[in-house]
Parts: structure tokens; C-alpha cells; sequence
């Protein structure tokens, strides 16, 4: 796993939701490299999943679905 805490990048002046991106695409860039057969669309789970953390508002929660994080820890309020 790969844990971006996406709140704590935003305390420092960053954009959490492009860290998420970022590791995302490289990961899946990685993988497709490591294992051809693997390509867009393969059911095989990557070898390193990203997991979105410190979620603190909405943009956070929807931003990590749409860039593809694999699980996010959201409070419920």
C-alpha cells in the first residue's frame, strides 16, 4: 500500500488529490511496463494499491475515486 494522507499535503500548501493522481499514474504506468499481459482493462489487481488518507472534504473523496485511489479512509461526518 501507498498512503497519501491528502489533508496533511493541503496543511503544507500542496494539493493532496494530484498526490493521489500522480502515485496512481505512476504505479499503473509501472505495472503495465513489469507485466505487458496487464494492460487497461485487465481484472489483475497492481502490485501496490493506493490507499487516500485524511480525507477532509468532499472534492478529496470524489477527486480519489476519479484518479482510480483503490481504497479511501473518510470520517463519517
Amino acid at each position: 500500500f501507498v498512503s497519501p494522507f491528502l489533508g496533511r499535503w493541503d496543511d503544507r500548501g500542496y494539493q493532496g488529490v494530484d498526490l493521489v493522481k500522480n502515485i496512481v499514474q505512476m504505479y499503473r504506468a509501472f505495472d503495465s511496463v513489469r507485466h505487458p499481459e496487464q494492460r487497461e482493462g485487465s481484472h489483475k489487481k497492481p502490485h501496490v494499491e493506493v490507499l487516500a488518507a485524511s480525507i477532509r472534504t468532499m472534492d478529496h473523496f470524489y477527486a480519489s475515486i476519479a484518479y482510480g485511489a483503490d481504497i479511501i479512509t473518510a470520517p463519517l461526518t
